[in-house]
């Protein structure tokens, strides 16, 4: 019994440390733009459900490398392998709803999944996440709206460096709204500058 579960043992390390060794011959392959040998070795592992090479393989449909450009495929394979727990997918995932945020305002179709790929994001410390939840907070796209909240991420996205979080906080800073948010009675001045209690 004991020789059945070492020799189960070596083949289940053996194929894993196979399945790495081709992972890392695609890879090479995918760096030096052999975009057709890339495709040959890593989408059998996509599809046997390795996270790295279905990440590579959504990067390529995104770019049309080796591939017919396809948005929906890309999006496809770069949601398993986040799924799968590849971090750079996810974040690709969050630069994608970023740009549909962008490009589609209040009329992007499932906003509540997208905003978590935004938000997972945005707690990793992606910056540009940062802002668009500043963003979407502030004009109440798929979050309530408040700028309470819009201000902390703002800020979170401006201690990362981010020049277009510090214009955009300025202009809510100049609205209606973020008055009434920060004071009691009308007349109060705000008690605090922006970002002071933001870590």
């Amino acid at each position: 019994m004991r020789s059945l579960l070492v020799f189960w043992s070596f083949v289940i390390f053996s194929g894993t440390a196979i399945a790495a060794a081709d992972f890392q011959q695609g890879r090479e392959a995918y760096d030096r733009q052999d975009y057709a040998k890339a495709l040959e070795i890593l989408r059998p592992l996509a599809e046997a459900g390795n996270a790295d090479a279905q990440n590579i393989l959504g990067r390529m449909y995104a770019l049309g490398q080796g591939v017919p450009k396809d948005v929906d495929e890309a999006i496809k394979w770069i949601i398993l392998s986040s799924k799968n727990g590849n971090i750079e997918a996810q974040d690709e995932l969050a630069l994608f709803a970023i740009m549909e945020f962008h490009e589609k305002r209040q009329t992007v179709e499932n906003k509540e999944e997208k905003i978590k790929w935004i938000m997972s994001s945005a707690e990793r410390g992606n910056p540009e996440a940062m802002n668009m939840l500043g963003m979407l907070y502030s004009a109440g796209n798929g979050l309530p709206m408040t700028t309470l909240e819009a201000e902390r991420w703002y800020c979170r996205a401006i201690k990362k460096g981010h020049q277009t979080a510090a214009r955009n906080l300025g202009l809510m800073m100049a609205g209606t709204l973020y008055y009434m948010e920060r004071v009691k009675k009308p007349g109060d001045k705000i008690d605090r500058p922006p970002c002071s209690s933001v870590e």
